[in-house]
């Protein structure tokens, strides 16, 4: 929602501070400045523009969801390859999305 620059952590703030030769974690303290105020006007611009009379349609979160955003933001701080970490990623979130949301067509199969 707010973008590459108004999020915490993504794949550009990583490539970046490492091409930089930037520490992570001086991103994030200067990030932060940016980021969080961005997210409470957003909120509170959502919060009086609603008036609650919109419905959001939502379905139960699987904890395997937050599990490649974990391990991302973890091995940033590694040292690790900005390349491998972003693939380490990828693989892990479709695995994790697979897991939390079976396809009908797997379990059909499962069942024979």
């Amino acid at each position: 929602m707010f973008g590459d620059n108004l999020s915490m952590i993504s794949d550009t703030t990583i490539a970046a501070t490492r091409s930089q030769g930037v520490s992570l974690r001086d991103k994030f303290r200067v990030n932060v400045w940016i980021a969080l105020p961005a997210a409470v006007v957003t909120f509170l611009v959502f919060m009086l523009l609603s008036n609650g009379q919109h419905h959001i349609n939502s379905e139960p979160l699987s904890p395997l969801l937050i599990i490649p955003y974990v391990v991302v933001f973890a091995l940033a701080f590694t040292g690790l390859h900005v390349l491998a970490i972003l693939m380490i990623g990828i693989v892990l979130a479709g695995e994790c999305y697979s897991c939390a949301h079976p396809s009908p067509e797997n379990d059909r199969q499962t069942r024979r």
